[in-house]
């Protein structure tokens, strides 16, 4: 299942759930397959739950990237690193820049970020 027929599941099942009634009936009255609707009964609840794994994983940081160390050196003529309004960090050829005062998870973010370039 993939997002689009995920989200074209969504709208029968929100109608069967409207309806108040058995699978069967419901099937029966709309004209679809018993089986295939409880097929996709369980696709939908796999896709569910790797939408939601995927989520998770987002949230938290790889364990091959949790010791990583990244020495920051201002470019001469730079400003001091507390001074300075934006971070930016070069590793291994992959550069990014962050705002002043950012967020732990966007640093994490941006972690994650090096892990799927490199």
């Amino acid at each position: 299942m993939n997002a689009g027929s995920y989200a074209n599941w969504k709208k029968v099942y929100q109608d069967f759930l409207k309806e108040s009634r058995s699978k069967e009936d419901y099937c029966r009255e709309k004209g679809l397959d018993l089986n295939w609707f409880k097929r996709q009964c369980r696709k939908a609840d796999a896709y569910e739950k790797l939408l939601a794994a995927r989520k998770e994983k987002e949230n938290q940081m790889p364990e091959n990237l949790q010791n990583l160390f990244v020495e920051l050196i201002p470019e001469k003529g730079q400003a001091e690193p507390e001074k300075s309004r934006i971070l930016k960090l070069n590793y291994r050829g992959v550069a990014f820049e962050l705002p002043h005062n950012f967020a732990a998870a966007t640093f994490k973010h941006a972690l994650q970020i090096i892990r799927e370039v490199l």
